[in-house]
């Protein structure tokens, strides 16, 4: 583990400028922005796969093994490696948090699921969090989102604040709007290549 809560509210501080106005920007309002953060980062940055032996023959098949598990988006099956996973994409519903069904086979021990999901990740110093999970190529994609995200608690709080002047809310919308457009930015990218377009059919 490279980074932590420390190393990130210091990111956050720096894209702000918080240290110059730290009670402005407390601990707890960046923890805020920081925890927002991860969750969007959970359900809307980085997909995973990975390969999941049969152990139980049946309709239903546990995902537990698969850590973190928060979303399912594909399962392929049967699975082996050098198939395109599109091509062997099965149907099959949740019946269970972890848990999923296949109503009209039955995978059998010894064969594989491949899986694509999404995960939840921690950060340590965050709820008591001992590891990050994260990957330090990700950590400045976290501060991005975290600015984004303090800067949008900062706003409600002038909103709730009349004595403090307009102008101050105007220039916090704009920081907040740079921020959280690179943070969006940075997750579409997460999403893995695209496909190239075949130039032959769009005639050149």
């Amino acid at each position: 583990m490279s980074f932590g809560l420390t190393e990130l509210r210091a990111d956050v501080d720096a894209l702000l400028a918080a240290t110059i106005d730290t009670p402005t920007w407390s601990a707890a309002l960046k923890d805020a922005a920081i925890r927002s953060t991860l969750q969007h980062y959970d359900l809307q940055g980085p997909i995973y796969e990975a390969d999941l032996p049969v152990t139980t023959a049946g309709h239903e098949q546990p995902l537990g093994a698969l850590a973190g598990l928060l979303l399912v988006e594909l399962i392929a099956w049967p699975w082996h490696d050098g198939l395109a996973i599109e091509e062997r994409a099965a149907h099959w519903r949740l019946v269970g948090p972890a848990t999923v069904r296949f109503d009209s086979v039955a995978p059998q021990v010894g064969d594989l699921l491949r899986v694509r999901y999404r995960r939840t990740h921690t950060l340590a110093g965050l709820d008591g969090a001992a590891d990050t999970t994260v990957p330090d190529a990700h950590r400045f994609v976290l501060a991005e989102g975290a600015a984004a995200a303090a800067l949008a608690l900062r706003l409600r709080q002038i909103s709730e604040n009349p004595a403090l002047p307009g102008a101050a809310a105007a220039q916090l919308q704009a920081l907040h709007e740079a921020h959280a457009s690179r943070f969006v930015w940075l997750l579409e990218r997460m999403q893995g290549a695209a496909l190239g377009p075949v130039w032959a059919g769009v005639g050149l």
